[in-house]
């Protein structure tokens, strides 16, 4: 893979992690001035909080099948469209392997505080507890980093 690829992707990465970050502080103010709004197209359903779409694989899909046939009926315009379809899903795709990584690690975090504090307290049953919180935590963020390794994320 080229670097000017690798460098893409994780821009788009650390873009989609920018916009989750926008949304969530629109969402405490109130406004809801994120990028995304911008970047919705018509064809793209959205909730009523413009949020993506829980289907990125669907976008990418469809995005691709749009910008194929695009090219082969020479409208210019689909085509376009099928791009801009295809990178939405891999935005949101990255969007949601960033959330769940940081989940993951705040779980993780979470689970660990948690288990120490119940240790100090002697209570081996909440300890138990935020361990097994700690665990699924740590999977998941293994999980969601394996993917974006796999992408090419960093």
């Amino acid at each position: 893979m080229s670097d000017d690829n690798n460098t893409s992707t994780l821009k788009s990465y650390v873009n989609s992690a920018t916009e989750t970050v926008q949304n969530a502080i629109g969402s405490v103010t109130g406004s809801n001035t994120s990028n995304q709004q911008a970047s919705t197209t018509d064809s793209q359903p959205t909730t009523s909080s413009d949020k993506p779409t829980p289907y990125p694989k669907w976008n990418q899909t469809v995005g691709s099948a749009k910008e194929s046939f695009g090219n082969i009926t020479g409208n210019e315009n689909l085509r376009r469209a099928g791009i801009d379809q295809n990178k939405q899903g891999k935005a949101e795709e990255a969007e949601g392997q960033v959330k769940d990584w940081g989940e993951g690690m705040a779980d993780r975090a979470q689970g660990a505080v948690g288990s120490v504090g119940a240790a100090i307290k002697g209570d081996r049953e909440e300890e138990d507890k935020w361990r097994k919180i700690h665990d699924e935590g740590k999977a998941q963020a293994k999980e969601a980093q394996d993917e974006m390794e796999k992408r090419g994320g960093y």
